[in-house]
Protein backbone atom coordinates (compact mmCIF):
# COMPACT_ATOMS: atom_id res chain seq x y z
CA UNK A 1 0.00 0.00 0.00
CA UNK A 2 0.95 3.17 -1.25
CA UNK A 3 1.11 6.43 1.52
CA UNK A 4 -0.05 9.35 -0.70
CA UNK A 5 -1.88 11.62 1.43
CA UNK A 6 0.29 14.58 1.87
CA UNK A 7 0.83 14.25 -2.14
CA UNK A 8 -2.05 16.43 -3.49
CA UNK A 9 -2.79 20.03 -4.64
CA UNK A 10 -5.32 21.65 -3.38
CA UNK A 11 -7.96 22.79 -5.92
CA UNK A 12 -10.95 24.67 -3.72
CA UNK A 13 -11.19 24.18 0.18
CA UNK A 14 -12.60 20.71 0.01
CA UNK A 15 -11.20 19.12 -3.12
CA UNK A 16 -7.66 17.78 -3.86
CA UNK A 17 -6.39 15.85 -6.26
CA UNK A 18 -3.26 14.82 -8.10
CA UNK A 19 -1.42 16.60 -10.97
CA UNK A 20 -0.57 14.27 -14.10
CA UNK A 21 2.98 14.72 -12.93
CA UNK A 22 2.22 13.15 -9.40
CA UNK A 23 -0.60 10.74 -10.85
CA UNK A 24 2.75 9.99 -13.15
CA UNK A 25 5.21 10.06 -10.46
CA UNK A 26 3.20 7.48 -7.85
CA UNK A 27 2.92 5.24 -11.00
CA UNK A 28 6.56 4.65 -11.07
CA UNK A 29 7.09 4.20 -7.58
CA UNK A 30 4.41 1.18 -7.78
CA UNK A 31 5.90 0.05 -10.86
CA UNK A 32 9.86 0.28 -9.35
CA UNK A 33 8.04 -1.51 -6.24
CA UNK A 34 7.24 -4.63 -8.55
CA UNK A 35 10.43 -4.54 -10.14
CA UNK A 36 9.47 -2.84 -13.44
CA UNK A 37 12.10 -0.27 -13.84
CA UNK A 38 11.19 0.28 -18.01
CA UNK A 39 8.09 2.55 -16.81
CA UNK A 40 10.93 4.97 -14.84
CA UNK A 41 13.45 5.40 -17.53
CA UNK A 42 10.28 6.24 -19.82
CA UNK A 43 9.24 8.68 -17.65
CA UNK A 44 12.72 10.29 -16.98
CA UNK A 45 13.26 10.48 -20.65
CA UNK A 46 9.95 12.52 -21.14
CA UNK A 47 10.89 14.51 -18.32
CA UNK A 48 14.32 15.48 -19.53
CA UNK A 49 13.16 15.84 -23.47
CA UNK A 50 10.07 18.34 -22.42
CA UNK A 51 12.82 20.10 -20.22
CA UNK A 52 14.91 20.37 -23.64
CA UNK A 53 11.40 21.62 -25.24
CA UNK A 54 11.22 24.65 -22.10
CA UNK A 55 15.06 25.31 -22.74
CA UNK A 56 14.38 26.13 -26.69
CA UNK A 57 11.11 28.07 -25.80
CA UNK A 58 13.17 29.98 -23.50
CA UNK A 59 16.15 30.62 -25.69
CA UNK A 60 13.16 32.03 -27.89
CA UNK A 61 12.15 34.20 -25.29
CA UNK A 62 15.39 35.43 -24.33
CA UNK A 63 16.14 36.84 -27.76
CA UNK A 64 12.60 38.16 -27.83
CA UNK A 65 13.64 40.27 -24.54
CA UNK A 66 17.10 40.76 -26.01
CA UNK A 67 15.77 42.66 -28.58
CA UNK A 68 13.00 44.61 -27.38
CA UNK A 69 15.17 45.68 -24.39
CA UNK A 70 17.98 46.87 -27.14
CA UNK A 71 15.29 48.67 -28.80
CA UNK A 72 13.84 50.37 -25.77
CA UNK A 73 17.67 51.24 -24.41
CA UNK A 74 18.67 53.00 -28.02
CA UNK A 75 15.32 54.80 -28.89
CA UNK A 76 15.57 56.05 -25.12
CA UNK A 77 18.97 57.05 -25.51
CA UNK A 78 18.43 58.87 -28.85
CA UNK A 79 15.46 60.91 -27.34
CA UNK A 80 17.95 61.95 -24.33
CA UNK A 81 20.40 62.97 -26.37
CA UNK A 82 17.94 64.68 -28.54
CA UNK A 83 16.42 66.42 -25.57
CA UNK A 84 19.95 67.22 -23.81
CA UNK A 85 21.07 69.64 -26.85
CA UNK A 86 17.95 71.49 -26.58
CA UNK A 87 17.60 71.38 -22.23
CA UNK A 88 21.06 71.27 -20.57
CA UNK A 89 19.48 70.06 -17.08
CA UNK A 90 18.14 66.98 -18.69
CA UNK A 91 21.69 65.60 -19.17
CA UNK A 92 21.11 63.60 -15.67
CA UNK A 93 18.80 61.69 -17.84
CA UNK A 94 21.74 61.10 -20.45
CA UNK A 95 23.89 59.93 -17.36
CA UNK A 96 21.06 57.40 -15.96
CA UNK A 97 21.46 55.88 -19.36
CA UNK A 98 24.73 54.49 -19.22
CA UNK A 99 24.03 50.97 -18.00
CA UNK A 100 27.19 49.96 -16.72
CA UNK A 101 26.03 46.14 -17.00
CA UNK A 102 24.49 46.19 -20.00
CA UNK A 103 26.96 44.35 -22.11
CA UNK A 104 27.67 42.24 -19.80
CA UNK A 105 23.81 40.70 -19.37
CA UNK A 106 23.96 40.61 -23.35
CA UNK A 107 26.46 38.39 -23.53
CA UNK A 108 25.01 35.99 -20.97
CA UNK A 109 21.82 36.62 -22.95
CA UNK A 110 23.81 35.69 -25.57
CA UNK A 111 25.50 32.63 -24.31
CA UNK A 112 22.20 31.15 -22.98
CA UNK A 113 20.60 31.36 -25.86
CA UNK A 114 23.53 29.72 -27.64
CA UNK A 115 23.65 26.90 -25.20
CA UNK A 116 19.95 26.36 -25.06
CA UNK A 117 18.90 26.86 -28.67
CA UNK A 118 20.85 23.28 -28.98
CA UNK A 119 19.45 21.57 -26.11
CA UNK A 120 18.96 18.23 -25.89
CA UNK A 121 17.19 15.36 -23.39
CA UNK A 122 20.77 15.06 -21.38
CA UNK A 123 20.69 16.16 -17.79
CA UNK A 124 24.45 17.65 -17.82
CA UNK A 125 23.41 19.96 -20.31
CA UNK A 126 20.19 20.56 -19.01
CA UNK A 127 21.65 21.17 -15.88
CA UNK A 128 24.20 23.84 -17.41
CA UNK A 129 21.51 25.79 -18.93
CA UNK A 130 19.72 25.93 -15.90
CA UNK A 131 22.53 27.26 -14.23
CA UNK A 132 23.31 30.49 -16.52
CA UNK A 133 19.25 31.12 -16.40
CA UNK A 134 20.11 31.58 -12.79
CA UNK A 135 23.29 33.68 -13.30
CA UNK A 136 21.20 35.58 -15.70
CA UNK A 137 17.92 36.50 -13.92
CA UNK A 138 19.28 39.21 -11.27
CA UNK A 139 21.65 41.13 -13.37
CA UNK A 140 18.48 41.19 -16.24
CA UNK A 141 16.23 42.29 -13.75
CA UNK A 142 18.92 44.49 -12.44
CA UNK A 143 19.03 46.38 -15.62
CA UNK A 144 15.12 46.30 -16.33
CA UNK A 145 15.02 48.02 -13.13
CA UNK A 146 17.39 50.70 -13.63
CA UNK A 147 16.52 51.26 -17.24
CA UNK A 148 12.33 52.07 -16.03
CA UNK A 149 14.05 53.55 -13.22
CA UNK A 150 15.96 56.32 -15.70
CA UNK A 151 12.78 56.97 -17.55
CA UNK A 152 10.88 57.31 -13.95
CA UNK A 153 12.63 59.53 -12.91
CA UNK A 154 13.33 61.72 -16.20
CA UNK A 155 9.34 61.56 -16.55
CA UNK A 156 9.40 63.02 -12.86
CA UNK A 157 12.06 65.95 -13.43
CA UNK A 158 10.68 66.74 -16.57
CA UNK A 159 7.27 67.92 -17.41
CA UNK A 160 5.85 66.96 -19.93
CA UNK A 161 9.04 66.75 -22.15
CA UNK A 162 8.97 67.94 -25.93
CA UNK A 163 11.09 67.86 -28.65
CA UNK A 164 11.71 70.31 -30.99
CA UNK A 165 9.58 68.58 -33.47
CA UNK A 166 7.23 68.92 -30.96
CA UNK A 167 6.87 65.00 -29.91
CA UNK A 168 6.20 64.27 -26.33
CA UNK A 169 8.26 61.96 -25.04
CA UNK A 170 5.33 59.65 -24.09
Amino acid sequence: MLDARKIFRKVTSKVNDFSAEQLRNLVCIVNLYRGNTGRLQETINDYLQTAADQARETAATTTLLHTQLLSLHKTVSDFARQYAKENKAAKTFTEALQLDEAAEVYQLQNQLVAAAAKAKPDLNKLEAIAQQCKALRKPQDKLVKQLADAIAAAQKNTSSPKTKTGKPLI
